[in-house]
């Protein structure tokens, strides 16, 4: 049995660089906007295949200094929502809790996209996640990539393999 003073490090070595292997396509956030994104509400996708998934994404942006709620998908947006989140996340059910391709989408409170992230799993990444699923390490990774990169404003996308 591995010690879990050994774990952790091992696992987070290792999703390091399978993360170099996940095709990801970024759109830019305008460096403003980012700036401003200190609150998102997120819509959940009830036809995702993960329809829960606004749990992962809340952790995830808070560990980005974001904070975030949980929005009804169709309603109007509560005063405190200048931004919001939606999402299209899938699975080939291979692993319940493996994220096989993704697509989040931030919006300023006029529904204009102020970021934009695509996500497949191919790879030794889609072989380690089959058989080691973590669907809140793939969302951390997803939600750090979308808000650490800082786009010149004529930049119009980025992929990262």
């Amino acid at each position: 049995m591995m010690n879990i003073k050994h774990s952790i490090p091992a696992a987070a070595a290792a999703m390091m660089m399978l993360s170099a292997c996940m095709p990801i396509k970024g759109r830019p956030i305008n460096t403003t906007n980012l700036e401003q994104v200190k609150h998102i509400c997120i819509r959940p996708n009830p036809k995702s295949d993960f329809p829960d998934w606004s749990r992962q994404l809340r952790l995830a942006l808070q560990k980005e200094g974001v904070s975030s709620q949980v929005i009804d998908p169709r309603g109007a947006a509560p005063e405190n929502c200048r931004y919001d989140l939606i999402y299209k996340a899938f699975n080939t059910g291979k692993s319940a809790d493996t994220l096989e391709s993704a697509s989040l989408v931030i919006r300023d409170n006029k529904r204009q996209r102020v970021g934009l992230i695509k996500y497949k799993l191919r790879g030794e990444a889609q072989q380690q996640f089959v058989k080691q699923p973590n669907l809140q390490a793939q969302t951390d990774m997803l939600i750090k990539r979308m808000f650490k990169y800082k786009y010149p404003a004529n930049a119009d996308s980025i992929t990262l393999e």
